[in-house]
């Protein structure tokens, strides 16, 4: 599982990115200080899908409000 984690805080034009593989590590950034956006993306790896073809798997999304982009990060990493 890979999680990438941008937002973008008051303004600034430019992201700020974190990203990697441990949740625990990245729970903490949500609740960094203020911001306007925020995308999230848990890619959980290839596999084949009902096609037979061989596919990335993931669920993403661009949240404005952190009690959001919590709730979609706890169901995203659920196994």
């Amino acid at each position: 599982m890979k999680i990438l984690l941008k937002y973008w805080t008051t303004g600034s034009k430019q992201p700020k990115i974190r990203h990697g593989t441990n949740p625990r590590v990245l729970t903490q950034k949500l609740a960094s200080p203020n911001w306007q956006k925020a995308y999230l993306k848990v890619s959980y790896g290839y596999d084949i899908d009902n096609f037979g073809k061989k596919k990335l798997f993931y669920n993403d999304g661009e949240y404005f409000n952190k009690k959001d982009l919590k709730q979609a990060f706890r169901a995203f990493i659920e196994k």
